[in-house]
């Protein structure tokens, strides 16, 4: 366990630590193909929703609000919305209010497909980014790491193990926190299966052309090395089909997550790795490259910008090279 206090030296070496940029998690959206994906040609299915809300204005993760806020400021709310998994509220919604509006773009940064149905942004409260990968497409480590099987990860109602998560820490100095940690979710490998020789179609220098799957607990990892193969895993009374859920948190100390919304209370780290003394706040990869922000000083919300930030305290800030 990570210690409880942070003092001044290791909160800087937080700071500076969390400029590191991340290597995309994919070379390919099926399996043993280099395609050579990057964050903004991989196709998503969706995007990080900046204004999670539930129904009574507070802040949570896979909230419902009736709308959802790309990174750009796109903003979907017209309905009654379109939706996925059988889940309900967890919806797409159009950006103008027509029968049969245009595609969303999201270009340059991202390649929007929308499951499907990509003139509806998807979908309400998410707090990572879905994208497109065929069953047992091979997954890359993000960042050198040690690899960690969490039971609960903040957001999910269910234990981790129904989603089959793969918790990656980032190697990071001694005595301080990690300055985020990343989630592979709905994995088709995963910890206590029997294992497996996996190809990697296109290793990296300093990683092997084959590797044993599933990872073992506290395995460390190079980044853009094979680590997992994409996958469906989720609860019974969900319906996904295979992709890959990437998902970063950052680790806060407590006193920078707004308390407003109730964002502090439902951030406490809880992955087993990271003390709870800190918060783990969901945030998106691909920053926001909206209108700049201002919240209101009477209400909280955004007037402008990124709502998330309003919500949060916690900044956004792109990971992708």
């Amino acid at each position: 366990m990570i210690g409880t206090l942070l003092g001044m030296a290791g909160f800087g070496a937080l700071v500076s630590a969390q400029q590191q940029l991340l290597t995309f998690p994919l070379k390919g959206d099926v399996r043993d193909q280099d395609q050579h994906l990057t964050a903004a040609t991989a196709r998503t299915n969706s995007v990080f929703d900046h204004s999670m809300l539930n129904s009574n204005t507070l802040y949570a993760v896979y909230g419902c609000d009736d709308q959802v806020v790309a990174f750009t400021g796109t903003t979907a709310v017209f309905g009654p919305g379109l939706p996925i998994f059988n889940i309900g509220c967890n919806a797409g919604y159009k950006v103008v209010n027509v029968d049969n509006p245009p595609p969303i773009s999201l270009a340059p940064d991202m390649t929007y497909a929308g499951w499907g149905a990509p003139n509806h942004l998807f979908y309400d409260g998410h707090p990572g980014i879905d994208y497109v990968a065929a069953m047992d497409t091979q997954v890359y480590a993000a960042v050198n790491g040690t690899v960690h099987y969490p039971t609960r990860i903040v957001g999910l109602g269910y234990p981790a193990a129904a989603y089959h998560v793969m918790e990656l820490v980032p190697d990071h100095n001694s005595g301080a926190p990690p300055p985020f940690v990343i989630y592979y979710l709905h994995l088709d490998t995963y910890v206590g299966q029997q294992k497996m020789p996996v190809d990697d179609p296109d290793p990296l220098p300093g990683c092997s052309g084959v590797v044993m799957l599933p990872l073992d607990e506290g395995t460390h990892v190079q980044a853009g090395c094979l680590v997992a193969l994409s996958g469906k895993a989720a609860p019974p009374i969900f319906h996904f089909q295979p992709h890959l859920h990437l998902e970063v948190q950052r680790v806060v100390p407590s006193f920078l997550v707004s308390a407003r919304f109730r964002a502090r209370s439902a951030d406490v780290c809880i992955d087993g790795v990271v003390s709870s003394s800190y918060d783990c706040v969901p945030v998106d990869p691909y920053g926001w490259t909206g209108a700049p922000t201002h919240c209101d000083p009477v209400t909280g919300m955004a007037t402008s910008g990124d709502p998330y930030f309003c919500l949060t305290g916690v900044a956004g800030q792109r990971m992708w090279p």
